[in-house]
């Protein structure tokens, strides 16, 4: 089998790809509670005919949903600040790679407690439990495999490549255990990493 060769634009592609899904954006989990509190507020005003115990509570919780409107900017400071400077790494090539040997893929199950979701009928989950599946390799490092067992056949892997573009389904498949991958992460971000079959890939001089 012919390999494509890897390069850094191909690199940069992918890790930017992760960085997007890693920075956590927590203020939209504060208008997910802001919001919902100030409609509520404005209906139970004017529906109850401005009755003083409504309100007060009314008031109360609409001081709250100030506090997250505030949060809400302040965070979204941060977060713009720190996906600016991962992506400047990102451009610097400021990533280590290394050849790892794959030593076994587990499925496990994790809490993420900032994911929060909207569901039409369904309210507000702020909570979430999710199966994914985690390449571990006998150097002791591990990677997450993007997305959780319900997305893997949507989600794509090197859409760069024009060989190897491949589904999450389809590289789970193509990896057994002694696989050797080469394992990219960005440093000081140990969670901004990606991984490539060394059967299909092979570094680009510039990378060596």
């Amino acid at each position: 089998m012919a390999k494509e060769t890897l390069t850094h634009e191909g690199i940069k592609h992918d890790l930017k790809k992760i960085a997007e899904k890693q920075i956590s954006n927590k203020a939209d989990a504060r208008m997910v509670v802001a919001i919902p509190i100030t409609i509520i507020v404005i209906f139970a005003v004017f529906l109850t005919g401005f009755n003083w115990i409504v309100l007060l509570i009314s008031a109360l919780a609409f001081l709250i949903a100030l506090y997250h409107y505030y949060r809400f900017f302040e965070d979204l400071k941060t977060y713009r600040y720190q996906k600016k400077r991962i992506m400047e790494a990102i451009d610097r090539s400021d990533y280590s790679i290394s050849v790892q040997k794959l030593s076994h893929i587990a499925t496990e199950t994790v809490y993420e407690p900032f994911v929060h979701q909207i569901r039409m009928f369904g309210g507000v989950h702020a909570h979430s439990t999710k199966e994914i599946q985690m390449f571990h390799f006998v150097g002791g490092d591990s990677w997450r495999l993007p997305g959780n067992t319900n997305s893997y056949s949507f989600y794509k892997h090197y859409t760069w490549s024009r060989e190897f573009y491949l589904s999450s389904e389809g590289l789970l498949n193509m990896s057994v255990a002694g696989n050797e991958f080469y394992f990219v992460t960005l440093q000081g971000e140990h969670e901004i990493s990606y991984i490539y079959p060394c059967k299909i890939f092979t570094l680009d001089k510039s990378l060596m």
